[in-house]
């Protein structure tokens, strides 16, 4: 069983529309958690009569501290979290990341994650100049030589040889992110410091790291990503100041590894 945290900040139809292709499209056992950044009563009750989920109203505490409160609803060793503007179509895509911690020191997992293409049926949504339609918008994190993480493949072929490699990486998003709980509880899950849903997922990742755990994006596991259709990722100059006054001496130069190196860290 494991436990799924999704938090919501902004198009409730897009939440409801993502719940039903996890729903219909996801193998394995799963408890979803649906934690609303929203004060208002009516958002908890639409998602709530849309499919059986445990849905709790957090009010507005940001992004952070709605994923912890729903991770500390559940019990299950691994959790995963999910942002709200995704779309599932392949049902092994939850058991592909469960696999990867049959191995004890994986301590996190990343998936592919691609922009909304309105070739797969029951697509409603639309791609843009900014999310070329079916392309890669996320094969784990990378750093570059100013230690600024950046989103490692955006835009390539999702098939390619480089996209499709099973990688060691420093760090993977936020919005499809896989956890051994024991390890989120150790660090004390997502740093509430940080606003508006960026940049804490980084400092996760290299406190996983410098605890001693691996971090591993699979490309077995894959799915499509709206990217900002939750109101999760927008970007904050004050969040990533935060992160580079915190980390720095956590933050490594490795993104050579992945595009001219066999993508071991």
């Amino acid at each position: 069983m494991i436990d799924i945290v999704m938090p919501v900040k902004g198009s409730i139809q897009m939440t409801i529309e993502a719940i039903q292709s996890l729903k219909k499209n996801t193998s394995g056992k799963y408890r979803l958690i649906v934690t609303c950044d929203h004060s208002q009563e009516d958002v908890k009750q639409t998602l709530e009569s849309t499919s059986e989920l445990a849905v709790l109203n957090t009010g507005e505490q940001g992004f952070a501290a709605t994923c912890n409160y729903g991770a500390s609803r559940g019990n299950s060793p691994l959790v995963l979290f999910l942002n709200s503007d995704v779309w599932i179509v392949d049902p092994g895509w939850l058991l592909a990341m469960v696999a990867e911690f049959a191995d004890q020191r994986i301590g996190a997992v990343g998936s592919k994650m691609m922009f909304f293409d309105q070739s797969v049926p029951g697509f409603t949504k639309k791609g843009s100049d900014i999310r070329p339609p079916g392309t890669v918008q996320h094969a784990g994190v990378a750093f570059d030589f100013l230690n600024r993480p950046y989103h490692m493949f955006l835009g390539w072929a999702p098939w390619h040889p480089k996209v499709s490699r099973r990688l060691k990486v420093n760090a993977v998003t936020g919005a499809c992110l896989m956890t051994r709980r024991s390890v989120f509880e150790k660090i004390g899950g997502f740093d509430t410091a940080y606003t508006l849903g960026n940049f804490e997922d980084m400092e996760y990742c290299l406190k996983v790291r410098s605890l001693g755990y691996d971090i591993v994006y699979t490309p077995d596991s894959y799915l499509y990503h709206y990217a900002g259709g939750s109101g999760n990722t927008q970007t904050a100059k004050f969040n990533e100041i935060l992160f580079h006054h915190r980390c720095h001496d956590l933050l490594v130069y490795d993104e050579y590894h992945y595009y001219f190196g066999d993508g071991l860290l």
